[in-house]
């Protein structure tokens, strides 16, 4: 951190602008168009904190939701939380992964995905995306990190349903 000004107000607004990295004006943040249209109407304190000043700076490019960033990583639609929620997938040599944000949040939706929280937008097209998301990687070897699961993992058959896994 480097800062320049003098006082705490001045200290603390330099140290806040660093960390949305509106310093920094040649970065790029790429936003899923449909949920920036949802979020730029609600009225909250994280967003108005985080979000729309990078937007304000003009650094903000709105793609589709299945927009790819290159030969290995992709958005993937994954509406319900919010109306443009997606997931992002990566496919290297190395191997694949999938970043599933807010689609599941507690380890139990991958054996119950109807189950939705309170946080849910749609609670009904989230139990949908997230039966159709488990159905698609259970068994694909397609490490899952799930923001808010303890530990990145697999999503396996087993008995009739599905679990998940953490990795080794």
């Amino acid at each position: 951190m480097h800062a320049s000004a003098r006082g705490p107000r001045r200290l603390e607004y330099a140290v806040r602008r660093r960390a949305l990295g509106a310093d920094l004006p040649r970065a790029r943040y790429i936003f899923a168009g449909e949920e920036w249209e949802y979020w730029r109407h609600e009225k909250d304190e994280c967003i108005a904190d985080s979000v729309v000043p990078v937007v304000e700076h003009g650094q903000v490019d709105l793609v589709e939701s299945d927009h790819a960033l290159g030969r290995w990583l992709r958005f993937e639609p994954s509406p319900g939380h919010t109306p443009g929620h997606v997931s992002v997938r990566l496919e290297t040599s190395a191997g694949r992964a999938v970043f599933s944000g807010d689609l599941m949040h507690r380890v139990v939706q991958v054996a119950e995905p109807q189950w939705s929280s309170i946080f849910c937008a749609d609670p009904m097209r989230a139990a949908a995306t997230r039966r159709d998301f488990v159905e698609r990687y259970a068994d694909s070897g397609v490490l899952v990190l799930a923001a808010h699961f303890p530990r990145p993992g697999y999503i396996v058959r087993e008995g009739g349903g599905t679990r998940f896994t953490p990795a080794a």
